[in-house]
């Protein structure tokens, strides 16, 4: 309650030490007086920022309340800034929706680790584990082309792989028959080795 009587208080000084020292009190001090383009920008900076330990969840929220801010500042405020603003945080959480269905796919993934090929220099010959994996898309907010080459691809994401072209808008009608021919022999291939299971119990 103390913070928050605090923050209502208009005070250049206040603002330039949480711009310094508490970017989450900033955004909260902009959107109590009113600057609800400068809150969204704030959130924007903290779910972008990978120096920070946050969680996939909690960038995703951080962009929730962006877009929130945003919208306030387009109806309420009129603010020309807001529309710019209101399509990159909803862009940005169209990409995080399709990294929780990597992760979703990737937990469900019968593949222990895969070792990257030759011509990555960067990881030449290093194994990536599943839990490798799981804990980037978990802990950073990745692009669709990183997503797509260095997730996706490699790890056989089917799914993932089709979600990130239609967020991209990318149209390959050959690519995309290809990802669903795969999809549905796959399914088809659980279907019967799990018929296979339990005609085996029996």
């Amino acid at each position: 309650e103390g913070t928050s009587e605090l923050l209502k208080r208009p005070s250049v000084q206040l603002e330039s030490y949480l711009q310094r020292t508490d970017k989450q009190l900033l955004w909260r001090y902009y959107a109590l007086h009113g600057r609800c383009v400068e809150a969204c920008q704030v959130l924007l900076g903290i779910a972008e920022d990978a120096s920070l330990s946050l969680s996939l969840d909690d960038r995703i929220h951080c962009m929730a309340s962006a877009l929130h801010n945003a919208r306030t500042a387009a109806s309420l405020l009129s603010d020309p800034r807001a529309n710019e603003l209101i399509r990159k945080v909803s862009d940005n959480l169209d990409v995080a929706k399709v990294q929780l269905r990597a992760i979703a796919e990737l937990e469900r993934s019968p593949m222990e680790s895969l070792v990257e090929s030759a011509e990555s220099e960067r990881t030449q010959g290093q194994v990536i584990t599943r839990e490798d994996a799981l804990r980037r898309l978990r802990l950073q907010l990745l692009d669709l082309s990183t997503m797509y080459n260095e997730l996706a691809r490699p790890w056989n994401l089917w799914e993932t792989e089709l979600d990130i072209l239609r967020c991209a808008s990318y149209n390959d009608a050959v690519l995309v028959q290809s990802l669903w021919s795969r999809i549905v022999h796959a399914e088809i291939d659980r279907s019967a080795e799990s018929v296979g299971f339990r005609c085996l119990q029996q």
